[in-house]
């Protein structure tokens, strides 16, 4: 078995302490999966939620947290207004990357991340990991072989919802503000191949 990749969480609000801690918590993700410190602009939280979930770090400064030899893969769960120059950052310091989304507030921000990334080899991934799952993996192969011929129109459906999902404590607003969500999403869809 490999080692697990050592990861940093950026951001200990509610998505975090709902929907990403607890299943690194879980035995199969902690084979893969090693976090070793997380970071909130909130000290307290940040100190209460590496206690609560047996990380060894904590910090208020993003920066010491990227900044860490021994991290190989930066999670920013923080508001949007952040995700693209936290990713940014994480990436120019040869760090892999998973955000939440959207992954930048424009698609031209998002065309420089993924440059960053192929530039270094590195992975850059977006929540919802969509374009991760199998059968949509099956899918593009299916498409850049041409095995179906030229595609005139295609539709799809989202997952889920937006903003409250079931116990989502934060303010949703900034899901429906300028910079974020679903249409800025679907242009980003069309934009990055």
């Amino acid at each position: 078995m490999t080692a697990p990749v050592k990861a940093g969480l950026i951001g200990c609000g509610s998505l975090s302490l709902i929907g990403i801690l607890p299943q690194l918590a879980e035995p199969d993700a902690k084979e893969r999966l090693e976090l070793v410190a997380v970071c909130d602009v909130n000290e307290a939280r940040a100190r209460e939620t590496a206690e609560r979930f047996g990380v060894a770090d904590a910090y208020s400064d993003p920066q010491e947290l990227i900044a860490r030899d021994d991290i190989d893969l930066v999670l920013i769960i923080t508001p949007i207004e952040y995700h693209y120059s936290l990713a940014m950052d994480a990436l120019r310091a040869s760090k892999h990357v998973y955000t939440e989304k959207p992954v930048a507030t424009s698609v031209s921000e998002a065309i420089r991340l993924r440059t960053a990334a192929r530039e270094r080899n590195l992975k850059l991934v977006c929540a919802p990991s969509v374009l991760l799952f199998p059968q949509i993996r099956y899918a593009r192969s299916l498409l850049d072989e041409g095995a179906i011929g030229e595609v005139h129109s295609a539709s799809g459906r989202g997952l889920a919802g937006v903003p409250p999902w079931s116990g989502y404590t934060s303010d949703p607003s900034q899901y429906f503000s300028l910079g974020g969500g679903p249409a800025l999403e679907w242009a980003f869809i069309r934009c990055m191949p």
